[in-house]
């Protein structure tokens, strides 16, 4: 079982020792990421747009308690790809078969953050605060025309805040709209073999969700 995996299963038994009202749900999660650069690689200013792109979206899970009207613990996960093709790099082959040829690039982000969250109503029923901590894992991948690949990973503990807004459908069905902030201090893949990134300074995600109450 992965970290991540570990780390769900042992906040969803935190979870269920509580005597409140618990929930689950899914929604769409838009997220964006905020890239960090290399001051420099091989003499030449790198910007990470080039390399990556900063947008990733699918569906996220989350499962919860309600202690009373105005508080809830929530355990979110959420798992996206991105992927970039980018044949304008700047940058030329100075050797091999390829030299004088531009470089090109594809370059790939899988993401899984998995957050610990407290809802904090503040106007009820449907305006909602939200801070938490959150894991966040990344795999980085970049494919070269010339054959070659670089690969890495990181992780990093994050802080979340955001706000939220519930309207009720039924007694049992709530929809909900959210947007969340999270900054990660970096997440540094674990070696220095990627050209176009340093690492992920922070994440923004904006949530459209469905809760289904117990």
């Amino acid at each position: 079982m992965s970290r991540v995996g570990k780390l769900i299963f042992i906040i969803i038994c935190t979870l269920n020792t509580a005597h409140s009202r618990e929930y689950i749900g899914v929604g769409f999660q838009s997220t964006k990421l905020s890239l960090d650069s290399p001051s420099q690689t091989q003499s030449f200013e790198i910007e990470s747009d080039k390399y990556y792109s900063k947008n990733l979206n699918n569906i996220n899970i989350f499962i919860g308690k309600k202690i009373d009207n105005n508080l809830s613990y929530e355990v979110n996960y959420f798992q996206g790809k991105t992927t970039k093709d980018n044949n304008n790099t700047g940058l030329v082959y100075t050797s091999g078969i390829l030299a004088g040829q531009p470089l090109t690039t594809k370059s790939k982000i899988t993401l899984q953050t998995i957050s610990f969250d407290t809802l904090i109503t503040l106007h009820q029923p449907q305006l909602f605060s939200i801070i938490g901590i959150s894991y966040t894992e990344a795999d980085f991948l970049e494919s070269y025309n010339n054959g070659s690949t670089n690969t890495d990973k990181g992780s990093s503990i994050g802080l979340n805040i955001g706000l939220g807004v519930t309207f009720d459908i039924t007694k049992k069905i709530e929809m909900r709209a959210k947007t969340k902030y999270t900054y990660l201090d970096s997440l540094e893949p674990d070696s220095a073999k990627l050209s176009g990134l340093k690492g992920i300074k922070d994440i923004i995600s904006i949530n459209l969700e469905t809760k289904f109450n117990f």
